[in-house]
């Protein structure tokens, strides 16, 4: 008697495609955190571990687990005409606006970010081969750093923007960046744990 198919779900887990910062410059950021951190109402931010500060290019939600072989060849094409480059990191702001905000963020220099998007739009291509949709936002290349919790009163939220304003013009320095990587967000009690689960290398010429 044949045996029947399977019907259980794949394994699936979070994913997202970043650029990793290095210790110095995720250093700098830690440093704006605990200026704001004394600057903003109390437990107002859930802000980001200094480990875990990267630069998000993709967002891809839930991943089944079988995905990642193809997800690793489409990070090794996107990169394959992408010469290494490198950005630098300036200023705070706040999404959706200081007045509301939402995220916190630091930013990328003008003159950088076109390299940036560059490649996110060379990943987004392979990515959208396999079956991920674009993304409808427009990219904005930046660096999160803490969100305000939902909780949070207007008026409360307001006071973090004034902060974050304080700091609009912070520099943070330089980013050199070699490859890009696929990693698996583990959702844990005391917070994410993020894995690296592929690495593709930008092709110097």
């Amino acid at each position: 008697m044949a045996s029947l198919p399977s019907l259980r779900a794949p394994a699936l887990f979070r994913g997202f495609i970043a650029l990793e910062l290095s210790y110095a410059l995720r250093g700098q950021l830690a440093a704006a955190i605990a200026r704001l951190t004394q600057t903003t109402p109390p437990r107002s931010v859930n802000w980001d571990r200094p480990e875990k500060i990267h630069l998000t290019l993709r967002f891809l939600g839930d991943v089944p687990t079988d995905d990642v072989g193809r997800i690793s060849e489409a990070l090794i094409a996107a990169t394959r005409a992408v010469e290494p480059f490198s950005f630098t990191v300036t200023g705070l702001g706040c999404f959706p606006n200081l007045k509301r905000p939402r995220v916190v963020w630091a930013g990328v220099a003008a003159g950088d970010a076109p390299r940036v998007i560059e490649l996110q739009k060379s990943v987004e291509a392979e990515l959208a081969q396999l079956g991920y949709p674009r993304e409808e936002r427009r990219f904005s290349p930046h660096v999160t750093m803490g969100r305000v919790r939902r909780e949070v009163r207007p008026a409360e939220a307001a006071k973090v923007g004034q902060a974050v304003r304080a700091e609009a013009a912070a520099q943070f320095g330089n980013q050199a960046v070699n490859q890009i990587v696929l990693v698996k967000s583990d959702l844990q009690r005391g917070g994410s744990i993020y894995t690296r689960l592929f690495a593709a290398e930008l092709q110097s010429s």
